[in-house]
């Protein structure tokens, strides 16, 4: 097996788990701007996971699939931020939600 095809079958494993995930949606009723924030980046994501799959398939097609796995730790990161301090999570989503308002 080449290394691509290894990588491609990590890759299937990782969309198979976060497509269960996100349909199970455990709070779905959750009003809250972080868990906002944590399902866009898990969809948006999901998406993206996908297409670096496919991306992945075609040697030509690698540099397309790295942008797109660096834009999704760029969101990992965003959301980290947004969790690092309990006290003022909805206050620091709340902001998050006006930048990209501003900036969108």
């Amino acid at each position: 097996m080449s290394r691509i095809e290894s990588k491609n079958e990590l890759l299937k494993d990782m969309i198979a788990m976060v497509l269960l995930i996100a349909a199970a949606d455990p709070l779905h009723n959750v009003s809250s701007a972080a868990y906002r924030i944590a399902r866009i980046v898990l969809r948006k994501n999901l998406m993206r996971i996908q297409a670096v799959y496919l991306l992945n398939s075609t040697e030509k097609l690698s540099d397309c699939a790295l942008e797109l796995a660096r834009n999704m730790i760029e969101d990992t990161i965003s959301l980290s931020y947004i969790l690092s301090d309990p006290v003022s999570v909805e206050a620091t989503a709340e902001s998050f939600f006006s930048v990209q308002a501003c900036t969108g």
